[in-house]
């Protein structure tokens, strides 16, 4: 079929429907890779940052989100700076406002970061027409990195189980990345085995995809870097970091020491025997200051079950016979 027929038939009578790359093209030398964070993400990319709730993964992308706008490090990666979009379709304004606050006094960061958010704009990449919109708006506000959370929500009463409905919103954030430039990381959630929920298609449409693992009790954040069409997989791990003048950034994870949550009681038992010593159980049930005698039981416990603190008499039973208890070692309280 002639190509004039082809170009008609497609309706584009001056612009060829197919573009050809031929070998000699495909043989030039490259240019170097432009990274956003080294070697994680990468400019004109379509990314997936998976997790389930409470797994920090959306701390860790506005932290990101800082560093980047800031030039700094991530963690322990080399970010190159430049101007963020961060989509919240999730978390609401007040949520948002206080962790951007949290993030930028932990980075150094100050009104002037280059930092914009949409905060439930109702963004819908269901429709084209919004895919559109939200390319022209990171093409004019020379967007380097756009964080969306959560996938989910900016596909509103479609089906993320069905390839149908999925991959189309897919296509069209690649599609941006492309002609923007931009790196685009998408949050969402995981599935009850731990892996990307939805459409098993929907790892398939993107560059790198990173499943984070944290428990509520920890602050230790896993990332396994599963897929990436730049490098083999790999793992790291971060810490994160809150401190009482209300910064929070994520650090590396050998830095710190060890990982540990105590509760109220916990941390009154480890006082308590630090302070003065071996002691009763009953008298550290008497000289409760934080927590219920019950509490600071449940806590002895528990402590003893961690290795934490013993029991000095163990050999010691019968009716009357008080157990004491001493600390193991000097604790972080």
């Amino acid at each position: 079929m002639p190509s004039e027929l082809i170009n008609d038939i497609a309706g584009k009578p001056n612009k060829p429907r197919f573009i050809v790359t031929h070998m000699k093209e495909l043989l030039q030398p490259l240019p170097p890779i432009k990274w956003i964070v080294a070697p994680i993400f990468t400019e004109s990319s379509l990314n997936l940052v998976v997790g389930p709730y409470g797994c920090k993964k959306t701390y860790a992308m506005m932290d990101l989100a800082v560093k980047v706008a800031l030039g700094s490090s991530w963690i322990d990666y080399k970010a190159t700076q430049g101007k963020v979009l961060f989509i919240d379709e999730e978390n609401g304004n007040d949520i948002i406002h206080r962790r951007f606050q949290e993030c930028s006094r932990g980075s150094f960061g100050d009104e002037n970061t280059p930092v914009d958010c949409y905060i439930i704009q109702r963004l819908n990449l269901t429709d084209e027409k919004e895919a559109i919109l939200l390319e022209a708006a990171v093409s004019e506000g020379e967007y380097k990195v756009v964080i969306i959370d959560s996938l989910v929500d900016v596909m509103p009463g479609a089906d993320e189980n069905l390839v149908k409905d999925a991959v189309p919103v897919l296509k069209r954030l690649r599609t941006i990345a492309e002609n923007t430039h931009a790196c685009i990381i998408v949050l969402h959630h995981a599935n009850w085995t731990g892996r990307t929920r939805g459409s098993t298609s929907i790892p398939g449409e993107v560059d790198v995809l990173i499943n984070v693992k944290s428990s509520e009790n920890t602050n230790h954040v896993e990332f396994f870097v599963e897929k990436t069409r730049r490098t083999k997989s790999f793992k790291f791990t971060a810490y994160a970091n809150w401190n009482d003048s209300g910064q929070f950034w994520l650090g590396p994870a050998e830095e710190k020491g060890p990982e540990k949550h105590y509760t109220n009681a916990q941390k009154y038992v480890l006082k308590i025997l630090t302070e003065r010593g071996p002691m009763s159980l009953q008298e550290i049930e008497d000289n409760v200051d934080s927590c219920s005698p019950r509490a600071a039981r449940d806590g002895v416990y528990a402590l003893a079950r961690d290795g934490e603190v013993y029991r000095t008499n163990p050999g010691e039973g019968g009716k009357g016979v008080k157990a004491i208890y001493a600390i193991c070692q000097q604790v972080d309280k």
